[in-house]
């Protein structure tokens, strides 16, 4: 979850990498909404043909922050903020493990920002990782050594060490780090 909403940090590293890549009509999804602000770089940055936008907006305790708005408000900002790309989302708003049947295979990317406990991490990339087609990206926020990205950055690591994959990763314009890994 990034902490606020701020515009320096947009687009993120792994998106400006699949920008650079220079493909159109790409079908994507995020785990991880909240109030949309990545949804709404994803969608200003790359050519979206359809992104799924996947949050269950639920309070649970392994992932409350009590400064944070209700996920309730959370949402309506999302859904605000992403009003004018109405024709090219589809909200998926379940827990990630249950909103895989409804999200397509072949995705040309993946971006994970859920739950950030290791357990659930390694779940996310693991259920998504054959969704994404050859030559397609499977990455997401907050890969670094602090605080609960400690448990992210374990995740990743040890998926792409047991898969042999080649891992890449960068900071953005701000605090956080991305990680990425395009499928071979």
């Amino acid at each position: 979850m990034c902490i606020k909403d701020r515009k320096d940090e947009f687009p993120r590293p792994m998106i400006k990498f699949i920008r650079d890549l220079n493909r159109s009509d790409l079908v994507g999804a995020e785990i991880g909404v909240l109030a949309g602000v990545n949804s709404h770089s994803i969608l200003q940055t790359l050519s979206i043909k359809k992104l799924y936008l996947i949050d269950p907006y639920l309070t649970y305790k392994e992932y409350l922050d009590i400064t944070s708005p209700g996920f309730h408000v959370l949402k309506k900002r999302a859904e605000a903020r992403l009003r004018e790309f109405k024709d090219k989302i589809v909200w998926v708003n379940r827990k990630s493990a249950d909103a895989a049947i409804y999200v397509p295979d072949d995705l040309d990317f993946i971006y994970i920002d859920g739950n950030h406990s290791y357990k659930y991490c390694l779940e996310d990339i693991k259920n998504y990782w054959n969704k994404v087609k050859k030559g397609g990206i499977i990455g997401g926020h907050d890969y670094f050594n602090q605080g609960e990205a400690k448990e992210v950055k374990k995740a990743v690591d040890e998926f792409a060490e047991e898969n042999k994959l080649k891992l890449y990763s960068e900071f953005g314009d701000g605090i956080y780090c991305d990680w990425w890994i395009v499928k071979c």
